[in-house]
């Protein structure tokens, strides 16, 4: 009789087994679906960084619009393809990916490269307009120091008679003989 006891108890140790094999593969089923969930909050994640940190980069190194697709999509895919088809530890942990850290070093040392060109931009600017400054100052400066020599040494024509003063060669012929007289007049009575 143990026979038949083996065999209704095998019946049953199959039965068994094949309900485990069901949990199990609902369990699997369930797992997929936490891990395709994972992979699309990771996906938008990822996106995220990719606008932000990558892109402006990418968009100034001005390349055609189908070469940069691919480039931005082989940075996708190479954050987020795990190592191997059951291994999605990486998607855990995608920003230690060794591409996206070159990816994000590249542009960050580009933005780097262009704050520190446009800081060199706005200080030459900055000099080129205190030098013409100065040079306006100095120029003015030189003008009043001469217009000023000028006035007080009569070295100009112009500055002469701005004093009221004639030039010997604007002064009559026919004066002079009359300041002579003048002269001459004065002289007499004193003798």
């Amino acid at each position: 009789m143990a026979p038949p006891a083996a065999g209704n108890g095998g019946e049953d140790s199959l039965q068994k087994l094949l309900q485990h094999m069901e949990g199990l593969q609902n369990q699997n089923t369930e797992l997929v679906e936490v891990l395709e969930t994972l992979a699309a909050s990771k996906r938008q994640e990822l996106d995220g960084i990719v606008e932000q940190k990558l892109m402006p980069w990418i968009n100034d190194l001005k390349i055609p619009e189908e070469l940069k697709d691919n480039f931005i999509r082989g940075i996708k895919d190479a954050c987020l393809k795990p190592t191997d088809k059951k291994s999605y530890k990486s998607l855990l942990n995608f920003q230690a990916n060794p591409v996206l850290e070159v990816m994000c070093g590249a542009a960050q040392a580009h933005g780097e490269a262009i704050r520190k060109v446009e800081d060199t931009r706005r200080e030459l600017q900055d000099a080129t307009l205190k030098s013409q400054q100065l040079h306006a100052d100095a120029s003015a400066s030189s003008r009043r120091v001469e217009s000023t020599a000028d006035r007080v040494m009569f070295a100009k024509h112009d500055d002469r008679l701005v004093g009221g003063k004639r030039a010997i060669e604007e002064v009559a012929p026919d004066e002079a003989p009359q300041q002579s007289r003048c002269w001459n007049a004065l002289f007499e009575s004193f003798n």
